[in-house]
């Protein structure tokens, strides 16, 4: 369930971002199928399963403008699942949710200190999820991190594949599209929310030059572009995540030009 949820919103967002005019793919009826599964993931007292699956239908719902029941229940749950702070992903979502729903609030110095840690982590996704942890809370002034972040875009980029691919963590032996996508996600997030020096800049001004290159890797199947994963299963996820992620770079940057997409979209182009 969780990953049917998360490919849900993923999928949803992907529409938002891309289109025009999101009706134009995503009909009325599918919006209320999709309203209906994401309702179904909570539990009659108002939680979910886990924070990370509560994350995914609360993004997702509030992209369909759905008000998510039980939303001070919600909030109680997620917090307590905040103040356990076991895992850099539990306490990732759980700020994700808490902030979504507006029922944020200043983060305990455990919560900072566990995300800042994560930060040092050898894994792509643990990184992601810290630097998406304390963006959330900055954004809404809820911690007063303020620390230089360089480091981190220097050991993002040294994922970097030749190709354009980025790797899971130093011991892969190759890059992946669902990696990639998450990178280009971190990298987003360290330029919009974060201190980096001159050279760090230099590391996303890096990854945003590759985007182009690696959109041609693309398959296209049936009219619509996506990119393959070592697990089949993933392809979906990982298409998200580089659609999304090459959008959050754009939005931070002057520099992202996909001759690759507009060759897909029109082809007669010039």
């Amino acid at each position: 369930m969780k990953l049917f949820l998360l490919c849900i919103a993923l999928c949803f967002v992907v529409v938002v971002v891309t289109a025009d005019s999101p009706s134009d793919y995503f009909s009325q009826q599918d919006a209320a199928v999709t309203r209906r599964i994401l309702l179904a993931a909570q539990n009659k007292d108002g939680t979910f399963a886990d924070v990370e699956t509560a994350h995914f239908a609360v993004s997702a719902l509030q992209l369909l403008n759905t008000e998510v029941p039980h939303k001070e229940k919600v909030c109680a749950w997620a917090k307590r699942a905040l103040q356990a702070t076991a895992t850099v992903s539990t306490v990732s979502h759980a700020i994700s949710v808490t902030e979504a729903l507006g029922c944020g609030e200043k983060a305990s110095a455990e919560v900072v200190h566990l995300l800042e840690g994560g930060l040092g982590s050898d894994s792509l996704l643990e990184i992601y999820l810290s630097l998406s942890g304390l963006a959330s809370l900055k954004e809404n002034r809820h911690t007063d991190f303020a620390k230089d972040l360089s480091g981190v875009a220097k050991t993002l980029h040294a994922l970097m594949e030749v190709d354009g691919t980025f790797k899971a963590s130093a011991k892969e032996e190759e890059g992946t599209s669902l990696s990639t996508g998450y990178a280009y996600h971190a990298f987003a997030l360290l330029k919009k929310h974060f201190s980096l020096s001159s050279a760090a800049a230099e590391h996303v001004d890096t990854a945003v030059a590759t985007v182009d290159d690696f959109f041609s890797t693309a398959r296209e199947d049936d009219g619509v572009l996506e990119f393959t994963d070592l697990d089949p299963l993933s392809n979906l996820r990982a298409t998200s995540l580089v659609w999304t992620g090459a959008n959050a770079l754009a939005a931070v940057t002057t520099t992202v030009q996909i001759s690759q997409v507009r060759t897909f979209f029109f082809p007669s182009s010039p």
